[in-house]
């Protein structure tokens, strides 16, 4: 029988750990509840609930990659198209660093 050790999360070079699992739920839903069911960026309506017509995505203002924080501080509701068109231009910054 051969053993295969368990895969284990790499953390990218430059970045910081994130919440996952129990308490990024609990973190979605305290940033929902304090910016108010809108986008930060175009404003438009967003939703707590997956799968919905218009759901959010949560955002960190300062990418993490940059020295941004995994903190309530540093997050924000973003509808996703906006998320969508943050990120790509995060990344093309990112990759011309």
């Amino acid at each position: 029988m051969v053993r295969v050790a368990p895969l284990q999360q790499v953390q990218r070079i430059g970045a910081t750990a994130r919440a996952r699992g129990r308490a990024r739920q609990e973190a979605r839903l305290r940033i929902w509840r304090r910016d108010g069911p809108h986008c930060a960026n175009c404003g438009g309506l967003v939703d707590i609930t997956p799968g919905t017509p218009s759901p959010f995505e949560l955002d960190h203002i300062i990418p993490l990659w940059k020295g941004g924080k995994d903190n309530d501080g540093n997050r924000q509701c973003l509808c996703p198209s906006c998320h969508q068109a943050k990120t790509a231009s995060e990344a093309a910054e990112r990759s011309a660093v």
